[in-house]
């Protein structure tokens, strides 16, 4: 396990999140009447949702693996996820075939969305950033007795 993608996972992740709560502020801002931030919001609604999609997407491949200590239902709801924003992304791409219901298809596809996102995230463990120190102190290799140093220094150096 590389030191590098275990930080592309935690970067994605984190991108993903703050994408996704830009995308649904546009919601809430619509429906609270804050008409000069939900203005604002429209305009970066549609790229926020494609970084969640790409940020998503890296996270889900980089994410495999930690496949054996994680509950398989955390990775089913997580592709329930990908697909409700691949579904997203097609009612704005098809939304003149798809006629005045688009709308209701894109926030159906949206609470699904919504809801799985915080499943997968009350379902699936965080891997503490400790546990990155440890595997970037095991990608130096060094010496046996010089890595234990450093771990056990660890918690002591970040203080």
């Amino acid at each position: 396990m590389s030191y590098l993608i275990m930080l592309i996972n935690m970067l994605s992740v984190k991108i993903a999140i703050c994408a996704f709560f830009i995308v649904v502020a546009k919601f809430v801002t619509k429906r609270v009447g804050i008409q000069s931030v939900d203005r604002w919001l429209m305009n970066i609604h549609k790229p926020a949702g494609c970084v969640l999609f790409v940020a998503g997407l890296i996270h889900m491949v980089f994410s495999f693996h930690v496949v054996s200590t994680t509950p398989i239902i955390g990775y089913v709801l997580g592709f329930i996820c990908m697909f409700a924003i691949i579904a997203l992304i097609a009612t704005c791409v098809l939304r003149r075939k798809l006629g005045e219901h688009w709308l209701v298809w894109h926030r159906i596809m949206t609470a699904i969305a919504i809801t799985t996102v915080i499943l997968h995230t009350q379902i699936v463990e965080p891997v503490p950033e400790s546990h990155y120190t440890v595997y970037y102190i095991e990608s130096l290799r060094l010496p046996e007795n010089d890595r234990n140093l450093i771990v056990n220094l660890g918690p002591l150096l970040n203080k």
